[in-house]
């Protein structure tokens, strides 16, 4: 009768925050499966990490060094390792869903526009599951 039992630290209520309601990561189609399939291995590695963490700890969880908002619903996932730097444009859709719409190896400061409205493109193929 001893035993005292405190809270978890940092929650005011004592009961531990749950996990984030999953995420799901996908691509959208063989073509962009392809694309990623040409990287080196270890920037798809890079990519893979950023992957499993949003998948684990939710979209939210990424900071602009590994996602950046770029124009209108298309977004970028920025894996980079040994001096090389990728991009992975996406949209989320209901359900808590990342589609990769686009994979390509960036050699430019800027994500050259051709690669953004090839993106949104590819991402007006996607049934968002909103009604309007």
């Amino acid at each position: 009768m001893g035993s005292s039992t405190k809270p978890p630290r940092g929650t005011a209520s004592g009961i531990a925050d749950a996990p984030p309601e999953a995420w799901s990561v996908s691509f959208l189609d063989e073509t962009v499966v392809a694309e990623v399939d040409v990287w080196p291995v270890k920037l798809r590695a890079a990519l893979d990490r950023i992957v499993a963490r949003i998948e684990t700890r939710g979209l939210l969880s990424l900071t602009e060094e590994h996602a950046k908002h770029i124009r209108g619903r298309i977004w970028e996932l920025r894996p980079r390792t040994d001096g090389m730097t990728g991009r992975a444009l996406y949209v989320t859709v209901t359900g808590k869903r990342v589609i990769i719409v686009l994979c390509a190896i960036k050699k430019t400061q800027t994500t050259p526009k051709r690669w953004i409205d090839l993106a949104e493109t590819r991402a007006r193929t996607i049934d968002t599951g909103e009604t309007t």
